[in-house]
């Protein structure tokens, strides 16, 4: 993302200056820039850019004539602090820098010169979403980690109260402890029974020839 800015000055009433501020505030990158342009600084990895084009006034005709123009470096985000507000970006370019004001706006990106008066430090403002304060939420647990502490949490104190219960209240000993020991022993045979069930298509075998027995084989009770 870059963004770019034309700014008008005169100097006296023979010369005209059209700068162009090219700006890509988050890494050094203006790929954008005339590589091959004479008197060109901006050839290496930088973050602020300025393109001036002079108009000079020619006399015998009463026209304005444009030069290449030069490409002036401006700043660079290995040479970069905010400042003590918080609300603003120096840029270093020894011995002169730029100022970027951050802006709150609710608008796409913008680039405003905001002042040239100091030639060695140009001030321009950024008008963008990315500049406005936010609350930053420190990320908490997850849904998925908060069920499973629940799910260990509740079984660990059916654990520990089935085992009390039993040995304390029951007089049990040894495995007999376990709460319910009858349905956890028998648990993967129900399990086993669950899946044949389910990939017979939910439905019963079909009851085959002879004397009634108890359960009824085509009953739930038999799976």
């Amino acid at each position: 993302m870059y963004v770019q800015r034309k700014a008008h000055a005169f100097n006296g009433g023979n010369q005209y200056v059209l700068s162009t501020y090219f700006y890509h505030p988050c890494f050094d990158a203006l790929p954008i820039v005339n590589q091959t342009a004479a008197n060109n600084t901006c050839d290496e990895p930088l973050s602020i850019c300025r393109h001036a084009n002079n108009f000079d006034l020619v006399n015998t005709t009463g026209l304005f004539k444009k030069d290449s123009g030069i490409y002036e470096k401006m700043g660079s985000s290995n040479k970069t602090e905010f400042s003590a507000d918080g609300q603003s970006i120096i840029y270093h370019n020894d011995p002169s820098s730029t100022v970027v004001l951050l802006v709150c706006a609710q608008t796409d990106d913008q680039l405003h010169v905001y002042s040239t008066v100091e030639p060695n430090r140009i001030v321009l403002s950024f008008y963008s979403r990315s500049a406005c304060l936010r609350q930053i939420e420190e990320p908490g647990r997850s849904f998925g980690s908060t069920l499973l502490i629940t799910f260990f949490s509740v079984v660990i104190f059916y654990l520990v109260l089935g085992i009390c219960t039993k040995k304390f209240l029951m007089g049990a000993t040894g495995i007999e402890v376990i709460p319910n020991l009858g349905f956890w022993s028998d648990l993967p045979n129900l399990v086993k029974d669950g899946w044949a069930f389910m990939i017979n298509g939910f439905k019963l075998p079909t009851r085959g020839t002879g004397p009634v027995t108890s359960p009824d084989p085509n009953s739930y009770d038999s799976i």
